[in-house]
């Protein structure tokens, strides 16, 4: 099938979709079906991140089935865990690489090596099969698991943000600020990177009262502002898919977290940084060894 030819379909409700993100130490994986048939589809605004998903044909009715899932803590493997995950979970199912529709991949930000190679991946198995994939932010996925749970407790409207961490190493978290609008969580402001000792000074300049951040460890934070709980998850692939009706991102922002594209295409679905990949920095110290890779002059004081 050539490429471009097959994220134009127009129905792919009867398929798998399948959800994968190795931006953490985490590897997991999972298999959607849609569940309640193509009637509806899900109520989202223009910036959410399934927003174009009627350009690929990818509808949303009535909800979502968990076929299978798969993790392994791994954040060095991706490369031979992803397909191996993959592969086991068609055999559970019974299922084959044919009977996938489409691909939701968690585009970090997290561990620059294994973003990569999951977005690559996802990107691959687009093109040699022909369905759409569309990028996911990881931190859109904490988010979408943290606000079900929220939720299910009545917390929503006392609750002034959602804050999702990953690991950027080099003692540093990425992060974003969710807040409650309307019954959806609104991403407010960039996604961002700081020192893990300054993330309680860092929001608590921008959220005040009770809020909860989410990552996988309580570890990767220090002191938390009063007010301020920590929910231990990892990020699960499913919520790529699941719970992403209640997300929304800004609306400068693509939906597939690039700056243009066409939705589904795999050439459009690219990693997020939010930083310089250290691979960048790393060449940049070699070229110039005064500058701290961030093209400022360490001598300049």
């Amino acid at each position: 099938m050539p490429a471009g030819d097959g994220w134009k379909r127009e129905s792919m409700t009867e398929g798998l979709v399948l959800t994968l993100d190795g931006s953490t130490r985490t590897c997991s994986a999972a298999l959607l079906r849609q569940t309640g048939g193509s009637s509806g589809r899900l109520p989202v605004s223009s910036s959410s991140p399934f927003s174009s998903a009627q350009a690929t044909g990818l509808s949303e009715g009535a909800g979502w089935s968990v076929e299978a899932r798969r993790a392994v803590l791994d954040d060095r493997g991706q490369a031979r865990v992803l397909l191996r995950l993959i592969d086991d979970m068609l055999t559970e199912v019974g299922a084959e690489p044919k009977d996938l529709s489409a691909i939701a991949v968690g585009t970090g930000p997290g561990t620059f090596t294994g973003v990569r190679i999951t977005v690559a991946t996802a990107r691959g198995l687009s093109v040699a099969l022909g369905i759409p994939v569309l990028g996911v932010s990881t931190l859109a996925a904490l988010a979408a698991g943290a606000a079900g749970r929220v939720d299910s407790r009545g917390d929503q409207d006392g609750l002034p943000a959602l804050l999702p961490v990953v690991d950027a190493r080099r003692q540093q978290v990425f992060y974003g600020v969710y807040r409650p609008v309307g019954g959806r969580w609104v991403r407010r402001g960039q996604l961002a990177v700081c020192g893990r000792e300054e993330f309680g000074g860092a929001i608590g300049r921008q959220v005040e009262g009770w809020s909860v951040a989410t990552g996988e460890s309580r570890t990767l934070v220090g002191n938390l502002p009063g007010g301020c709980e920590f929910a231990e998850a990892d990020v699960e692939a499913e919520h790529l898919v699941l719970g992403q009706d209640v997300i929304e991102e800004p609306s400068a922002e693509s939906s597939v977290g690039t700056p243009s594209g066409e939705v589904g295409n795999p050439e459009s679905v690219r990693p997020i940084y939010v930083r310089s990949p250290d691979a960048d920095v790393h060449i940049a110290k070699m070229k110039d060894p005064w500058t701290d890779g961030g093209g400022r002059d360490r001598r300049k004081g």
